[in-house]
């Protein structure tokens, strides 16, 4: 009996979402990745007239309005609000991100990012690539 209590904790359970199929393993990330889905935009700037679905989208967009650049290149002193637009000025440098996932089409700057990437491949989740911004996304 205890051989099997201990089985059952051991095992990841994963969360699906009912509409699209992509599975979490926190009931909590579920929730948030639902908001994506509804059409439902209760996040408001106060500064403009831009509404947002999740929380985290809003305090990116304040950025916009407060200026804060907190993403500095270290090769020519410029500041970026996000750090996908340090990553695509770094391109201007010649540099690309050294650690690139083998089953998509990902690149991290830190090996561990790629370590913490690579777990979406494994169980056997599938990965789905947009063909027209190379993204990848798990189901």
């Amino acid at each position: 009996m205890s051989d099997i209590s201990s089985a059952t904790k051991t095992e990841k359970q994963m969360f699906p979402c009912t509409i699209c199929g992509k599975s979490f393993r926190a009931k909590s990330s579920l929730k948030s990745h639902m908001q994506l889905h509804s059409d439902k935009e209760p996040y408001k700037c106060n500064q403009c007239e831009k509404q947002f679905k999740k929380l985290d989208y809003l305090r990116k967009h304040l950025k916009v309005h407060s200026g804060e650049r907190p993403y500095k290149c270290t090769h020519c002193e410029r500041c970026f609000g996000s750090s996908s637009n340090l990553d695509r000025h770094l391109k201007t440098h010649g540099y690309e991100k050294p650690f690139k996932c083998t089953q998509c089409a990902k690149s991290f700057w830190l090996s561990s990012k790629l370590q913490q990437h690579m777990e979406v491949h494994a169980d056997g989740n599938l990965i789905f690539q947009c063909s027209q911004c190379d993204k990848c996304f798990g189901r």
